[in-house]
């Protein structure tokens, strides 16, 4: 922080990506968890599983992705601000560290909605 009080980053574009990225991530999570709380009070007769429950599973698992990603994002223009790597090799291991988690993600998540959504369009 500077003498003033205000953070030193404030003015770089990365500062504003990072403040978005953790609002998205904070606001898409807490919306995920709210989404996945309706389906356990949900009632539990056989027309709300057949007309709802699928529906919001899927909401909730696409907010949860979007969580997880902006994150990850979150985390990456954290490593931006803070380090500066003068490698190449070294910058190219550390993004790669911080896409890791959200590529397995992808990775074991978009067959099953793909397969979702085939089944249910």
């Amino acid at each position: 922080m500077a003498a003033n009080g205000r953070p030193i980053l404030l003015e770089r574009p990365m500062y504003s990506f990072f403040t978005v990225m953790d609002v998205a991530g904070l606001a898409s999570s807490l919306t995920s968890v709210v989404i996945f709380l309706s389906i356990l009070t949900s009632s539990l007769e056989y027309q709300d599983f057949l007309n709802t429950v699928h529906r919001k599973l899927s909401l909730g698992f696409i907010f949860l992705f979007f969580s997880v990603t902006s994150t990850m994002l979150t985390f990456t223009a954290t490593i931006l601000l803070l380090v500066h790597l003068q490698k190449k090799w070294t910058a190219t291991l550390t993004y790669a560290a911080a896409f890791l988690p959200i590529c397995v993600f992808a990775l074991f998540q978009f067959p099953l909605y793909y397969r979702f959504f085939i089944e249910h369009v």
